[in-house]
């Protein structure tokens, strides 16, 4: 895909695929036709989703996310640009547009107010406008896109760059999928709100095409036969050999199933050898003080065609 071709997400997204997006959608596309059901359990920034939509000729879609903030964002880009048109919002669009010109400490006052606003009204993400534009704004402001949520269900990132660094909520990428959206003319769409990836419910998974990007494994923190990973995602966070077990289970049911991680030994024995495995080269790192990079490893139930 040519750089200028890509489409963006309109959020910034820790382990988004934005990088390894032409390593991705070239082995989706030739399992997906106009009746394919394609769907993405773990929505996260939605790089490939938006490009798979973009690139493919697919009309049916089941997409979701355990978190609801993902979710909301895909409902909101088809009913932009009545969203930020809405009367309720004029006000605080006003202040969130103000944010880049306030001083450092203001700033550090009005990102910690607005974080302990969202915290103590988290429960009406899935109804209230408002506060899903404070949720946009806190990933716009906080430290590299980090959703990160405490043992009480809290979100407690801190603030990132201040000053003009300050990364402003992308309307022009919103309203870019907002036309991609509305100009398919989907036949099915179901969105999953605050699913797992083992809840959802696929009607035809022999013609169903499912692309799974869950939290990596931690390779420096496998202790005996237990894999950690990134878990902070949910407070309940985020069981891999879980994981694994379910992928196993599902493996022959399935059209076609893609899904990422590290490429090292530790996955390919947590996958085991039923499932074919492709390197990709990545800038991903084993943590933040490594100097090392680890390349990525496309795993799938059937042999690799490109």
């Amino acid at each position: 895909m040519n750089k200028n071709d890509i489409l963006h997400s309109p959020i910034t997204w820790a382990g988004g695929k934005l990088r390894q997006i032409n390593h991705i959608i070239p082995n989706l596309l030739p399992h997906i036709n106009a009746s394919t059901i394609y769907a993405e359990p773990f929505l996260g920034g939605g790089v490939v989703f938006y490009n798979i939509i973009n690139q493919s000729r697919t009309k049916n879609i089941v997409i979701g996310d355990i978190n609801p903030y993902i979710t909301k964002i895909i409902e909101m880009l088809f009913e932009y640009p009545e969203f930020i048109n809405r009367p309720e919002l004029k006000a605080y669009l006003h202040k969130i547009n103000l944010y880049e010109f306030l001083n450092e400490k203001k700033q550090r006052e009005f990102y910690n107010k607005e974080k302990k606003t969202f915290n103590s009204n988290q429960d009406l993400l899935l109804s209230t406008p408002e506060q899903l534009l404070r949720a946009m704004f806190l990933n716009r402001a906080c430290r590299n896109g980090m959703y990160r949520l405490n043992r009480k269900g809290e979100f407690n990132t801190s603030l990132g760059k201040v000053g003009k660094n300050y990364k402003h909520i992308p309307w022009k990428y919103i309203e870019e999928l907002h036309n991609l959206l509305l100009n398919r003319n989907f036949e099915s769409i179901t969105i999953n709100h605050c699913m797992s990836y083992d809840e959802a419910n696929y009607e035809d998974p022999r013609n169903t095409v499912l692309y799974l990007d869950p939290p990596y494994i931690s390779i420096k923190t496998r202790i005996s036969s237990s894999y950690k990973s990134f878990d902070t995602y949910t407070k309940e966070g985020f069981d891999t050999e879980k994981f694994a077990e379910y992928v196993k289970s599902i493996k022959d049911d399935f059209k076609y199933i893609l899904m990422n991680n590290y490429d090292h030994p530790d996955v390919r024995e947590l996958f085991g050898p039923d499932f074919f495995y492709k390197t990709i080269p990545s800038t991903l790192r084993l943590n933040v003080n490594s100097t090392s990079l680890l390349n990525e490893v496309l795993i799938s139930n059937k042999p690799f065609i490109i």
